[in-house]
C-alpha cells in the first residue's frame, strides 16, 4: 500500500471515530483493516459529503424517494352532466388527472373545474356513448372509469375498474334518517335508566329511550340520530310512547 493510500485510510478512520457514521459501521470497517485504495477514496468522499450536510450518519445521497402512484379517472359523458362530480372534486377524490370526452366537455363545466387547481383535465377524442371504446382507452391510460349510466356497473370481467356514481351514492347514504320510524326488538337494558337496546339485522345497535319496559317485545321507535363509533354505527331512538312528545302538534 502506498503512502497516499495509508494517509487516506487513516483520515477516513478519524472521520469514523468522530461519529460521522453509525457506530456499528465504524467497528465493522475497522475490523476489515486496510481496504483497496479505490474503496478508501470512495468511502472518504462519502464521509466528507455527509459531514458537509451536518449529518451524524452516512446517508445514501442517490436514493430516490418513491411516491405512491396517483389515481387517474376517465369520466364518461354521463358523468360530466352530473353536478355531483364537483362534490367529489371538492372532497379530493380526483388527485391529479382526469380524462374526459372532448365533445362532452362544455365550457361551463370546464370553468367549474378551474375552482380545483389540483385537478388537471385532459381531453380525449372519444365517441360519446361508445362504452367499449371508453373501456379500451381507460385500459391504455391505466385509468378508472367513472360513470352514472345505470347499465354500466362494476364487473370483475371488465379490463378496467369501473365506479358507478349512483351505486356509490347509494352505498354512502345513511340507512336510517332522523325522523324515520323503525321496528325493533328490545333485547336488553341500556346503560342509562329506562333505555332498551336492540339490534338490526346487520348488527347495528339501536338504543331506545324508555324502551326498557318493553324488554323482549318488538316496538315502534322514532330515529333521533345516527352516530358512528370505532365499533360501528349506533342509532338512538325514542320509544313509541314518546312520539307525540318528539313531534308535538
Amino acid at each position: 500500500m502506498s503512502i497516499l493510500e495509508i494517509l487516506l485510510y487513516q483520515l477516513f478512520l478519524s472521520l469514523l471515530g468522530a461519529g460521522l457514521l453509525a457506530e456499528g459501521a465504524s467497528r465493522s470497517l475497522q475490523m476489515l483493516g486496510p481496504l483497496p485504495w479505490e474503496w478508501t477514496i470512495a468511502l472518504y468522499l462519502m464521509a466528507v459529503i455527509a459531514a458537509s450536510f451536518g449529518s451524524r450518519r452516512l446517508v445514501f445521497l442517490f436514493q430516490t424517494k418513491i411516491e405512491p402512484p396517483k389515481r387517474s379517472f376517465l369520466l364518461d359523458d354521463t358523468t360530466l352532466n352530473d353536478a355531483r362530480i364537483f362534490d367529489l372534486a371538492s372532497a379530493g377524490l380526483f388527485e391529479e388527472l382526469i380524462y374526459v370526452p372532448q365533445e362532452a366537455l362544455k365550457e361551463e363545466i370546464a370553468r367549474k373545474f378551474e375552482a380545483f387547481p389540483h385537478v388537471r383535465i385532459k381531453k380525449l377524442s372519444l365517441e360519446m356513448g361508445n362504452w367499449q371504446e371508453t373501456l379500451k382507452q381507460a385500459k391504455a391510460l391505466n385509468a378508472t372509469v367513472l360513470t352514472t349510466d345505470v347499465s354500466h356497473i362494476p364487473d370483475p370481467s371488465l379490463p378496467v375498474k369501473v365506479i358507478n356514481l349512483n351505486q356509490l351514492s347509494k352505498a354512502l347514504a345513511p340507512l336510517h334518517q332522523t325522523g324515520e320510524i323503525l321496528s325493533i326488538k328490545i333485547q336488553r337494558y341500556g346503560k342509562e335508566p329506562g333505555q332498551g337496546v336492540g339490534y338490526l339485522e346487520d348488527g347495528t345497535m339501536v338504543v331506545v329511550n324508555n324502551g326498557a319496559t318493553s324488554l323482549g317485545e318488538i316496538i315502534q321507535a322514532l330515529v333521533l340520530s345516527v352516530k358512528h363509533t370505532s365499533s360501528g354505527r349506533m342509532i338512538f331512538c325514542n320509544a313509541q310512547e314518546d312520539l307525540e312528545e318528539s313531534y308535538p302538534l
